[in-house]
């Protein structure tokens, strides 16, 4: 268990993985993490509105996340090893390869699961983003964070939630724009306007066109 308590450290050792046991952990894991994602959201305090439009600011709060899609949630490796034996031998028989790019000096691969996590509720998640750790950062291993497509503008979604702490630094990115909220110091949650698949699919069907 990991020092948040909240479990979602692997046991198994990272160039141990086998697709079954990596498929088991994310049955298990991915739902109590998402969860662990939806509630502490639920419990951040909810702005309060100065705008004449209450309906649509209301629509905007936090607290209607689990309203929206939960796109994708990420796997953190703490070695280069476990990101080649996860990329190259382990996720290709239980997902496909959406892409992998050079993201921060680092690849980041992202995968569509053939089996969709089963999230509770009707809700399900299959797409998985599988960073390769930064030269010279540390990162525990497990899941460290959820990203939710919000049907807003990002720009009047975080003006509406603006008594949150946010990290903004990734609203000037050229391509799908994200807000961040930290969830204690190993996990947290993104927001974005386009499902990451899409973003892909776009970045890719350019890439053909050049």
């Amino acid at each position: 268990m990991d020092e948040s308590g909240c479990g979602f450290a692997p046991s198994t050792p990272a160039m141990a993985w086998t697709s079954e046991s990596f498929g088991a952990y994310m049955a298990s894991e991915a739902p109590k993490f998402v969860e662990y994602v939806l509630s502490s959201l639920d419990a951040l305090k909810s702005s309060e509105s100065s705008s004449t439009d209450q309906g649509s600011f209301d629509k905007m709060q936090i607290k209607n996340a689990r309203q929206w899609t939960l796109d994708h949630v990420c796997y953190r490796c703490e070695t280069e090893e476990e990101y080649n034996h996860l990329s190259t031998a382990v996720l290709p028989a239980m997902a496909t390869l959406l892409v992998e790019s050079e993201v921060g000096g680092r690849p980041i691969a992202t995968f569509k699961l053939r089996e969709a996590i089963l999230l509770g509720n009707g809700k399900s998640v299959d797409v998985l983003e599988v960073p390769m750790p930064k030269p010279g950062s540390f990162y525990k291993r497990g899941l460290e964070h959820a990203e939710i497509v919000v049907p807003f503008d990002l720009d009047k979604f975080v003006e509406a939630n603006e008594a949150l702490f946010w990290d903004l630094k990734g609203m000037t990115k050229a391509s799908n724009r994200e807000a961040r909220i930290a969830l204690g110091p190993d996990y947290n949650v993104k927001f974005h306007e386009q499902t990451l698949e899409t973003v892909i699919a776009d970045e890719l069907r350019a890439l053909r066109h050049e």
